[in-house]
């Protein structure tokens, strides 16, 4: 999924027509009034068979378990933004997508604006102290509420374990220097948890 970015995650449904919440990954709502053709993955996991999802909506393939999804309407509620997908028009159909995620082609993003970056450019990043010694690769970005941090897999020589994990805060006090282009990120290691 390289040439995906995701945008956001189906929440629980909300009301009897087919809405569900929507937990979004981007700065504000105004993303989805403006893109309403978008990409649905559903999860891989093994415990639910999405097929019968895939049939009922009629959806075209674009790779491996990602669907072309366009939303039919979108409004907010409380402080969320709810979203009705179409072919989505009543509670049962809508509890069927819940924590599917949504993506939207790389090509269509902007280009993010200086120190900002998004979450899928960072992820494979190899990271290094500021001395030059290689600390790990970014496995992935989180954010629980309290800013972003980033999951490193911790490379055999700088830790002494195999397969080790290490995280640190993704902010001007642990993250020294970002290139995308070159996919290296120098942190400060005494901020690596």
């Amino acid at each position: 999924m390289d040439n995906l970015v995701c945008v956001g995650k189906i929440g629980r449904p909300d009301g009897l027509r087919g809405y569900n919440r929507l937990n979004t990954y981007t700065s504000g709502y105004d993303f989805f009034y403006n893109h309403r053709d978008l990409l649905v993955g559903f999860p891989d996991d093994g415990h639910v068979n999405y097929s019968e999802t895939v049939a009922l909506l009629s959806l075209v393939e674009f790779k491996k378990n990602i669907y072309y999804f366009k939303t039919s309407d979108i409004r907010e509620k409380n402080q969320s933004l709810l979203v009705r997908m179409d072919g989505i028009h009543n509670r049962s159909d809508a509890a069927k997508i819940v924590n599917c995620h949504l993506y939207i082609l790389r090509s269509q993003m902007k280009d993010p604006g200086p120190g900002e970056y998004y979450h899928s450019d960072l992820n494979g990043c190899s990271v290094f102290n500021m001395h030059g010694r290689k600390v790990g690769v970014v496995l992935c970005v989180h954010n629980f509420g309290a800013g972003d941090f980033l999951e490193i897999r911790l490379d055999r020589e700088f830790c002494n374990k195999n397969n080790a994990l290490g995280t640190i805060g993704f902010n001007a006090n642990s993250i020294i220097d970002v290139n995308i282009n070159d996919k290296k990120i120098i942190i400060n290691e005494t901020f690596l948890l």
